[in-house]
């Protein structure tokens, strides 16, 4: 069953500087608890650009968030998701799928089904004795039987107390179940996730 969040891949780096707030990176985002309102940032949230105006940019993105790559190109969308490290892990005894720059993943809901059971197994018990009751109640399903004119097919449970000597295959109980959604969210705080339009072009 998938149980991740929604997410969208990012690299992750530690600054090695000093001030690392007095000059910013091209393309370097930063997370804001405030509405940044500046020509020099934009918010995260998915927006299209011409690459006319935005080639510097471009040179960095790409299309990894999106656009055609020709007049236009995306700006990674944050809105309802979190950030994983894009690549591979460099922990040989730690390999999960890598993740690629701008792949999105995860999801808020997921809807449940009979694949995510634990492997088990039903058995019905039944009784040989002939059923004398319509009730199933506390009774055992038993043989068919005729009593006082009523239907054969009525009086198919033998009594409490008869002995379970019959139990039948796997699989005779059917599936249930409403196959419902369950919410998928781990703990969150919403921010401001903002990338730089202009700044230092990062060198490799």
């Amino acid at each position: 069953m998938p149980n991740d969040a929604p997410s969208v891949p990012i690299p992750l780096f530690v600054e090695p500087w000093g001030d690392a707030l007095s000059e910013y990176f091209i393309g370097q985002i930063l997370l804001t608890g405030f509405v940044w309102n500046s020509n020099t940032f934009a918010r995260c949230d998915g927006q299209v650009l011409p690459v006319a105006q935005n080639s510097a940019l471009f040179s960095v993105l790409g299309t990894a968030y999106g656009g055609n790559g020709s007049s236009t190109f995306a700006l990674p969308n944050m809105s309802f998701s979190t950030v994983v490290g894009a690549g591979a892990s460099q922990d040989p005894a730690w390999q999960p799928q890598a993740y690629a720059m701008g792949q999105a993943g995860g999801g808020s809901d997921v809807q449940l089904s009979t694949a995510n059971l634990p492997s088990h197994t039903h058995q019905w018990n039944g009784s040989s004795l002939q059923g004398t009751t319509n009730n199933p109640y506390g009774a055992l399903h038993g043989g068919a039987y005729v009593q006082g004119g009523v239907s054969a097919l009525e009086l198919i449970y033998a009594p409490p107390n008869a002995p379970a000597n019959l139990v039948t295959g796997q699989g005779q109980v059917g599936n249930s179940g409403g196959n419902q959604w369950h919410h998928n969210m781990q703990p969150s705080l919403a921010l401001n996730y903002n990338i730089a339009l202009a700044g230092d072009f990062p060198e490799a």
